[in-house]
């Protein structure tokens, strides 16, 4: 599993507050994930840090404190780009990659698309991620939904949750 969540939103940016609705609602998730052995691993992307102190850049979503197994510091806006995703997805064994985060329409996407490429088996959280609208929320979950599947599937967390529950 990934949760590709950046919490520290640059002041005026569109996607500003949502991080906090977004680590709620994504929480109990993440919880169920730790619970029953599944690998959590956030990445961050060095635009989102840019005015942070060091311990921001160092972990960014401390909401999460326990619940995320490792960081991934990327370098582009892929999160396999100048990073150790896929090396550590590997050594973890993943091969089924559940997406959270903001902002949908570039870097949660896009590192979406890259996973897909890859190979691995990718699921949107639809209520798991923000964009800067609700149009390009929507956009990312119509392409992700294109060709029965090309680019992966959409759920709810709601739908994850349930079942991760029923995987125990």
């Amino acid at each position: 599993m990934l949760v590709d969540v950046y919490t520290r939103v640059p002041q005026g940016d569109a996607l500003a507050g949502a991080e906090v609705a977004l680590r709620r609602r994504l929480t109990p998730l993440l919880v169920c994930a730790r619970r029953i052995g599944v690998a959590l691993i956030a990445t961050v992307h060095p635009w989102y840090l840019e005015g942070s102190s060091e311990a921001v850049r160092a972990r960014p979503v401390d909401s999460c404190e326990g619940e995320v197994l490792e960081w991934i510091h990327a370098e582009g806006v892929s999160a396999f780009y100048g990073s150790s995703l896929a090396e550590r997805l590997a050594t973890h064994g993943v091969r089924n990659v559940i997406f959270g985060g903001l902002p949908t329409e570039t870097t949660v996407h896009s590192t979406m698309r890259d996973a897909n490429d890859r190979g691995f088996e990718c699921l949107l959280l639809e209520d798991g991620t923000a964009a800067s609208n609700e149009e390009a929320q929507q956009t990312i979950i119509r392409t992700t939904r294109f060709g029965n599947g090309l680019f992966g599937a959409t759920a709810t967390i709601a739908a994850a949750l349930q079942s991760m529950e029923h995987a125990r």
